[in-house]
């Protein structure tokens, strides 16, 4: 008899143990805000026609994600994982973009402390706020060279993507003008 009852027991702690905790509901959904950013620029060139990098020359992007439930209501306390194309940790050429969590939430870039993306570290994870179900997080782009980078981000059976383009104002129409939103 002690036998059953320890068996059973120990199904139960192993069953209890075994699930996931941090799973998501089915048919939640993460959203990325905003899903694209776009900036027209006059980049300098040598006389061969190369873009001329300059890494004092950029643009900080402020990003939101949240997670939510069926039902539409915030999941708090969730792990994301944000792939950024062209940061440090992701790219061997020069990095044109750098990812900063921001940890005080002043909404400005702490360079020294926020910076998640540098060559050193993997892949950044941020936790979504346990009421809001959201986390906020920065992108330094480069502004000095055109190109196109994306972000993605993704947990636990949900993922989201947003678009970062720096045009060279001779490739398009119009002045120094920024869109998305």
């Amino acid at each position: 008899m002690n036998v059953l009852r320890t068996g059973s027991i120990g199904l139960l702690v192993s069953l209890v143990l075994g699930c996931d905790t941090g799973q998501l509901p089915v048919d939640s959904s993460l959203e990325l805000s905003p899903s694209e950013r776009k900036l027209v620029v006059s980049s300098q060139r040598t006389e061969d026609g190369l873009c001329v990098f300059n890494p004092e020359s950029y643009i900080d992007y402020p990003f939101v994600a949240r997670i939510s439930g069926p039902d539409g209501s915030p999941i708090g306390g969730s792990s994301l994982r944000i792939y950024l194309s062209f940061g440090e940790n992701t790219f061997s050429g020069i990095p044109v973009m750098a990812l900063y969590e921001d940890r005080n939430g002043n909404g400005v870039v702490d360079a020294d402390t926020e910076l998640v993306s540098s060559a050193d570290d993997d892949l950044a994870t941020l936790k979504t706020d346990d009421v809001t179900g959201q986390t906020a997080f920065m992108v330094r782009a480069s502004i000095s060279c055109p190109y196109q980078g994306e972000l993605f981000i993704y947990g636990d059976g949900v993922s989201a993507t947003a678009t970062i383009t720096i045009e060279d104002r001779t490739a398009s129409t119009g002045t120094d003008a920024e869109e998305g939103g």
